[in-house]
């Protein structure tokens, strides 16, 4: 980010009142606290938007025990679908409630 050159303002200056000739300099005067203060403000929500781009889920398919699976990948393996809670390869959906949650239970027949 570019830095603005910050001018200083007289005591005389900040008291009388403002022209519209003072724009300019009031607003070069105050864009870096402005700046200061938005950088501030939205430093958590850009944390915690790249919180929850982190734990998107993501359809992966049919499972397949040959393929690794990220943490949060969707699966469908027998009519249900799984959400991993971590990596994982080679553990069928449902044999281990460590590594996958059930999220969608198949129906009567698989329906």
């Amino acid at each position: 980010m570019e830095k603005i050159p910050k001018p200083e303002l007289s005591a005389a200056q900040l008291a009388r009142p403002l022209r519209v000739a003072d724009l300019s300099e009031l607003m070069v005067a105050i864009a870096p606290t402005i700046s200061e203060f938005v950088a501030r403000a939205t430093e958590p929500l850009k944390a915690r938007i790249a919180e929850l781009e982190s734990t998107q889920l993501k359809y992966c398919g049919v499972w397949d025990r040959f393929k690794t699976f990220p943490a949060n990948a969707i699966v469908t393996d027998q009519g249900s679908a799984w959400i991993s809670k971590t990596e994982t390869r080679g553990i069928r959906p449902g044999d281990d409630n460590a590594f996958w949650q059930l999220a969608i239970k198949k129906g009567k027949d698989a329906r």
